[in-house]
């Protein structure tokens, strides 16, 4: 998020709760909130605005952020009733929170956090949880494919890369063929 989208968030802020502007409260709040993507901010503040009387603390306006997506009890009862479906029968990606279904996929599927303790799973979904809300949040898309940066600053792609390496590889190959042939005609020749 841009500075000056965020003065315009922290302006909406200060006219909401009739203060003055505050650089160095600004400096500090963008400083910590900057990372986050402009909407959440966005929707955190009209929350605080419509719920509290009090100008927000830093604090304040993360716990919306975070607790905007869902909660822990929330992604414990989805997995609990992913793990309750019997073997032999399927479940549905759409049945479940996209949050609760990454931490699903992190913590190795169905059969392995059924086979946790219930205290071990817990523990290892808070924990997911807590790393997956925070993912989102600072709007790291998860399932993305991992681009790989160039000297020229243009991003690719494993899968491109690879596939030139491929292309390059078999034209080396037919190039060292061919040359070889030539070479192995001036040795006859020699």
């Amino acid at each position: 998020m841009s500075k000056r989208e965020f003065a315009e968030v922290m302006n909406y802020l200060y006219t909401a709760f009739d203060r003055e502007r505050d650089k160095p409260q600004m400096r500090v709040y963008y400083d910590q909130l900057g990372m986050f993507n402009l909407n959440s901010l966005c929707s955190a503040a009209e929350e605080w605005v419509r719920e509290s009387p009090f100008f927000p603390k830093v604090a304040d306006l993360i716990k919306l952020i975070k607790d905007e997506e869902i909660t822990f009890s929330d992604v414990l009862r989805d997995i609990n009733y992913v793990i309750s479906v019997p073997t032999g029968r399927s479940w549905e990606k759409k049945d479940i929170h996209p949050i609760s279904y990454q931490v699903l996929k992190e913590l190795g599927g169905k059969q392995r956090i059924a086979s946790m303790s219930e205290d071990e799973k817990q523990k290892q979904i808070r924990m997911r949880h807590k790393y997956v809300v925070k993912e989102k949040a600072l709007g790291l898309a998860h399932d993305d494919k991992p681009l790989i940066g160039n000297r020229d600053g243009k991003t690719e792609s494993m899968k491109m890369i690879i596939d030139k390496g491929i292309k390059l590889d078999s034209q080396e190959t037919k190039e060292s063929s061919d040359m070889g042939e030539q070479n192995l005609s001036k040795i006859c020749i020699i």
